[in-house]
This record gives structure tokens, C-alpha cells and sequence, in this order.
């Protein structure tokens, strides 16, 4: 990787991190405090909210995905603006009848969360069809404000709704997450100006168009988030609330970790895009991927720490939390690298049967765990197993960049030396004991990646 295309993606990721580290925090106070302080049983109903709405952008059907390969790799400039007006009116519209569609079901059925659910039907894919095109032309700070903008507003309603109002009715809580999110997706379309009307458009052909090209995009990206959310899905069939509380805030506190290299995905996309046949650099990245992965969940002991002593009625999810953790050295190189691979070389069909297979196997493996043991923990075992077995297909799919035997053992053997420490139940020695073997397999089996990144260090001076 030359110092120009070093200098490219640092610029990148700096632009992320300067804007999401105060995101970072408020999401911290988010996933700490809101359960703390109200009842398990308000948080089990906002975190039912938050499980439904996972898979609101199913409703775009593939035309928002479609801009990520259409817009990936350009600048603003070489965007065609009409072309982009008439993409939007045609995802708008769809969008509105949906939302009408399904907000009068809901209302008949009488179910309040999804009434909440659907009432962003429009707004939250609107969103993510600016999240993806910013992503694409490589206008991180633009994607990153409205990632920040949600989590300032809502760390922000948390606040007042807990401390100032001592509120403790989920209703008040999801009626104010929707207005931030119309608020926040009103103030993009008015900044952005992209018009409501067009004339000579031809609806149906672009629809038809939108679909083909993100179809298997949105199918792939379905199935990631089945995959990310069937353990829930079981916990919430089969286990009572609070058993669902419990696993819902393991899941929260993972999100935490996944909000740590969420810059990397974004910024890696654009990048990956430009160079996705220079294989030394992508062979670069991967392995600094990876051992940024090994080294983030470290996190975790602090943090079971911190749930021991100011969260001790969520103590039943420090072991969950940890299998999910452990599962992250596996799913942050998929996420960052192999993902963005498959939209780069516009693979689509792969990636989606791929993902298809390891849904498939994670369903398997939780109903055996199901029935036969019922309990959180096999659920987060199982999601510990399936990103392992997902890991070992993307890299079979990429031959160019396969990592070698010594880098395979370098993530085993990371991974049974963490979940052995999380089962220790000794947070401060589990904390020194790991960072003293992680230093010690990455200097021994990484040593190449060392010395790139100090080369780099010294031609920067």
C-alpha cells in the first residue's frame, strides 16, 4: 500500500472518527443508563420496538442498495442530478403507499409497537438511501452527522424522559425516537434539494431497473440482519420478558463494540472500490482488520466490570455478552472486508446464497439449542459457531486475499483464550492476562503488519 493511498484512507477514517466519537459516548449512555433506570419490562418493550424495526428497510425493496453500486467510486460531481431526482421520486412513492398500507393493518390489529414501526416506513429508509449514497461518493462527515444526529437526539429525549420527567412508559419513549427520525430526515431533504417532481419520468422502467440491480443486495443484506437477530427472535418466542431484557441488553452492549468499527466498514467501501484489484493492499487491510478485531473486544472486561457494580440486575447477561463479543473477532473482518468485497465486485447472487447458508445453519443450530436446552446462552453459542462457519465461506470466496494457516490459528486461539477468560469471572485479571497474550500472538504471527504500519509511521515524518 503506497503513503498516497494511505494518506487516502486515513483522511477517510479520521473524517468518521471526529465525528462519531461523541456519538460513541451518548450510544454508551444509551445502553447503560436507559436500562438502569427504568423497569425491565419498558425496556423489554422498546427493545421489541428495536427488534421489529431491524428490518424496516425491507420495505425500499432493493431500490435504495441499488445506489451503492450505481454511485460506488464516484465523486458528487460526476453524480448525474436528474438522474438522482428521478431515483428518489420513485423510492418516495413507493415508500408513502407502503406506509399508508401497512400503518391502517397495524392499526386494525391493534398493536401499538408496529403502529410505531410503520409510522417511519418513509423517513427511516429515506435515511438510509442518503447513509448509502454518502457512504459511496465518499462523504463520510455527511453519513456520520446523521448517524450522530440520531444518537445525540435520542441519548438527548433519554435524558429528559428519565431524569427531568421521571417517565418510565415505553409509548412516551418510541413516540419521541419517531419524531427524531422525521425531524432528522426532514432537515437532510431540505439541505440536499433533490426535487419532488420530474417530468418525463419513466416510473415503472426504473422501478423494474432499482429492483434487478438491488434485489440481491437488499436480499443479502435481509438475511445479515435475520441472521444478527434470529437468536432474539428465539429468546423473544420462547423465553419471558425478562429473559428477553436480559439478552436484549447483552446485544445492546455488542452493538457498542460494532459502533467502534462501524467507521472502518463505511470508509473501507469507497476505498475498496478504487483498489479492489490491487491485491497487497487489500491483503493489508484485511490482516490490520483482523487484528483490530482480536484487540477491540478486550473492551469487554471493563465493561462486565462496570455491569457487576452499577448494572448488577443485568449481571445474568455478562456470560452472553461475552460469547457475542468473542463472536465479533469473526464477524468485524466479515462486516469490513468481505462484505464490501462482494459489493465492490458486484457479487450479489454469492453473497446472498452464501448468507443464505449460514441463516440456514444458525436456525438449525437454535432450534436444536431450543429444544433441547432452551437457555440465553446456547443462543449466544450458537451465534459464536455460525460467524465462524460465515467467516471460513467469505474467505473460500476470495481466494486472492485467503489469509494463511498461521493467521487462521492467530484468530482460534484469540478466541478460545477470551472465552475461556470469560468464564474466569476475574474482570481485572481476564483484562491484563489477554492484552499480555494478544501483544504476544500479534507480535509472533503478525510481525509483517507491524513492521507496515511502522514504515508508514516513519515515511509520515
Amino acid at each position: 500500500m503506497n503513503k498516497r493511498q494511505n494518506d487516502s484512507l486515513l483522511r477517510g477514517l479520521l473524517s468518521v472518527f471526529s465525528v462519531n466519537t461523541l456519538g460513541l459516548l451518548f450510544g454508551l449512555f444509551n445502553g447503560f443508563i436507559l436500562p438502569k433506570f427504568i423497569s425491565i419490562d419498558t425496556y423489554s418493550y422498546i427493545k421489541t420496538y428495536q427488534l421489529y424495526y431491524f428490518f424496516i428497510g425491507v420495505f425500499h425493496l432493493g431500490l435504495v442498495d441499488a445506489v451503492s453500486l450505481k454511485c460506488g467510486g464516484l465523486r458528487r460531481c460526476e453524480v448525474d442530478r436528474n438522474d438522482q431526482k428521478q431515483d428518489l421520486i420513485v423510492i418516495r412513492s413507493l415508500l408513502l403507499f407502503e406506509q399508508v398500507v401497512f400503518l391502517v393493518i397495524a392499526w386494525f390489529s391493534h398493536n401499538l409497537i408496529l403502529i410505531f414501526v410503520f409510522l417511519t416506513i418513509s423517513f427511516s429508509n429515506i435515511l438510509s438511501y442518503y447513509k448509502i449514497f454518502y457512504q459511496a461518493i465518499g462523504e463520510l462527515g455527511n453519513y456520520s452527522r446523521i448517524v450522530f444526529g440520531m444518537l445525540f437526539f435520542k441519548f438527548l429525549a433519554n435524558v429528559l424522559l428519565i431524569f427531568v420527567f421521571k417517565i418510565d412508559d415505553y409509548q412516551l419513549f418510541l413516540l419521541i425516537y419517531v419524531l427524531i427520525e422525521v425531524a432528522i430526515c426532514i432537515r437532510i431533504e431540505v439541505s440536499e434539494r433533490i426535487g419532488f417532481f420530474s417530468r418525463n419520468i419513466n416510473f415503472m422502467s426504473r422501478f423494474k431497473m432499482g429492483i434487478l440491480r438491488g434485489a440481491p443486495l437488499l436480499a443479502g443484506n435481509l438475511v445479515v440482519n435475520l441472521l444478527s437477530s434470529i437468536d432474539r427472535w428465539f429468546v423473544k418466542a420462547g423465553r419471558n420478558s425478562t429473559e428477553f431484557a436480559f439478552y436484549s441488553f447483552a446485544v445492546s452492549v455488542e452493538q457498542i463494540l460494532i459502533s467502534l468499527t462501524k467507521p472502518f466498514q463505511i470508509s473501507l467501501y469507497s476505498y475498496i472500490c478504487d483498489r479492489k484489484e490491487s491485491v497487497d493492499t487489500i491483503v493489508l487491510v484485511r490482516k490490520i482488520i483482523e487484528i483490530m478485531g482480536v484487540g477491540l473486544v478486550a473492551c469487554f472486561f471493563p465493561i462486565a466490570a462496570i455491569v457487576e457494580v452499577f448494572l448488577d440486575k443485568y449481571t445474568p447477561a455478562i456470560s452472553v455478552m461475552g460469547l457475542l463479543f468473542a463472536s465479533q473477532i469473526w464477524n468485524i473482518a466479515i462486516s469490513t472486508v468481505y462484505i464490501n468485497l462482494y459489493k465492490a465486485k458486484e457479487q450479489q447472487k454469492k453473497y446472498f446464497l452464501r448468507i443464505l447458508c449460514v441463516v440456514m445453519l444458525a436456525f438449525v443450530l437454535d432450534e436444536i439449542g431450543f429444544i433441547t436446552y432452551g437457555k440465553n446462552i446456547v443462543f449466544a453459542w450458537t451465534t459464536l459457531v455460525v460467524n465462524i462457519v460465515w467467516f471460513l465461506l467469505s474467505i473460500k470466496d476470495f481466494e486472492f486475499i485467503i489469509p494463511r494457516i498461521k493467521e487462521l490459528l492467530y484468530l482460534l486461539i484469540m478466541t478460545c483464550v477470551f472465552v475461556f477468560l470469560v468464564f474466569l469471572n476475574n474482570w481485572i485479571l481476564s483484562l491484563a492476562v489477554y492484552i499480555f497474550i494478544f501483544l504476544l500472538m500479534t507480535c509472533g504471527l503478525h510481525f509483517d503488519v507491524i513492521r507496515n504500519i511502522k514504515n508508514y509511521l516513519m515515511d509520515s515524518k
